[in-house]
């Protein structure tokens, strides 16, 4: 789990069975999950298991997940978009 200067809450599934690997924002204060990265939305290879999970927060933002996959023994990223105010 990681936690975004703003508040916002992101988490990892690491997959093993159902549902598939994701990485999911959470609304601290509606519990809401929205996901962002799984094998069938985002692009780019598929994280394996991620296990590990850090927000880089640049100034300015946006900021920058960063996972780590325990299956593939590697590191992603999954950059994220400014909201509208």
């Amino acid at each position: 789990m990681a936690i975004a200067l703003d508040g916002t809450i992101f988490v990892t599934n690491a997959g093993f069975g159902i549902p598939p690997s994701s990485v999911y924002e959470v609304n601290p204060l509606t519990g809401d999950r929205t996901i962002l990265s799984n094998p069938t939305t985002g692009t780019g290879p598929d994280f394996g298991q991620p296990l590990g999970i850090a927000v880089y927060a640049p100034v300015p933002e946006p900021s920058t997940l960063v996972i780590a996959s325990v299956l593939f023994g590697s590191i992603g990223m999954v950059r994220l978009r400014k909201r509208k105010a």
